[in-house]
């Protein structure tokens, strides 16, 4: 992994004092410098990390909210590309109490609804113990993920626990996630993550399984990726859920059969370090927004 940080201790200290009362824009401002070592151009900009951040900052449309939402969202896919693409869910929980495991299947997973990183594989419900199950949700539902990095997009969601089925491949494993980079609603490139809970890696194809030399924030990987069963389906149904969206990546998981994972308008929140840099600027002139 290659994140980078150039700001010294004490500008570090400055920007943890400031950071609560920023805004939105002086927080992107203060974040491109930290994490790209550019004060970036906002308003004109030219990069892709450049141009999602001014897609947070000028460009919200309360439907992108809905399409965040890992709830709401079930609504829009099922009127897209229809509910056999979508996972199933078993329960939707307000309050972490509700959460009970002796009503839910043997293995599964819960996932909070305004927010990433946010979840609990289970493969095995005998070994884990329900009040820390509810206590995990419960500091899910407390945390404010818009704070925590002016995504825009979650700010308004609704704070909920989804409990879904737990996705394997034939072997039992974690299925491949290919992640769909749509500009202007047009697929462009696919991300692959390798080994997301140990060696994180990475890799980039385009729309017709060609390896790309590029990188995003994790190294590139270097185990051989096959081309996936149904790569032509999961680009026509990105295709269709990006339709009129500047810019989104659309996650789908392949079983083969593709289903749905989320909608992601910001990836690595417009702070990600390229690797070469230059993808960065290449990356942005795919994206054409209406300045």
């Amino acid at each position: 992994m290659f994140k980078q940080d150039h700001f010294t201790f004490w500008q570090k200290a400055i920007f943890k004092f400031r950071r609560p009362w920023m805004n939105d824009k002086t927080y992107a401002g203060w974040m491109l410098k930290r994490r790209l070592d550019s004060p970036g151009d906002i308003d004109n900009p030219k990069t892709f990390n450049e141009k999602i951040q001014w897609l947070k900052l000028y460009n919200r449309n309360p439907r992108y909210c809905r399409l965040a939402d890992k709830y709401a969202v079930r609504e829009y896919i099922s009127g897209k590309i229809g509910d056999s693409y979508l996972n199933k869910l078993y329960a939707v929980y307000d309050k972490p109490e509700d959460i009970r495991l002796a009503d839910l299947p043997d293995r599964f997973v819960l996932k909070a609804t305004h927010g990433n990183g946010m979840n609990l594989i289970v493969p095995d419900k005998s070994a884990i113990n329900e009040r820390k199950a509810q206590i995990t949700a419960r500091r899910w539902l407390s945390s404010n993920y818009y704070r925590a990095g002016r995504e825009w997009v979650y700010k308004g969601i609704s704070r909920r626990v989804l409990c879904e089925r737990l996705l394997t491949d034939y072997e039992g494993a974690a299925p491949m996630d290919y992640k769909i980079f749509c500009f202007n609603g047009l697929p462009r490139f696919i991300q692959v993550d390798v080994d997301r809970f140990q060696n994180h890696t990475r890799a980039f194809f385009d729309t017709e399984w060609r390896r790309q030399d590029f990188s995003l924030v994790y190294e590139e990987t270097t185990r051989p990726l096959a081309r996936p069963e149904r790569l032509e389906e999961m680009i026509r149904l990105a295709h269709v859920l990006a339709e009129d969206i500047p810019f989104v990546r659309v996650d789908l998981y392949a079983l083969p059969q593709p289903v749905f994972g989320e909608m992601t308008f910001y990836p690595e929140n417009g702070f990600g370090p390229f690797r070469p840099a230059e993808w960065d600027a290449r990356l942005g002139q795919l994206l054409r927004l209406s300045l």
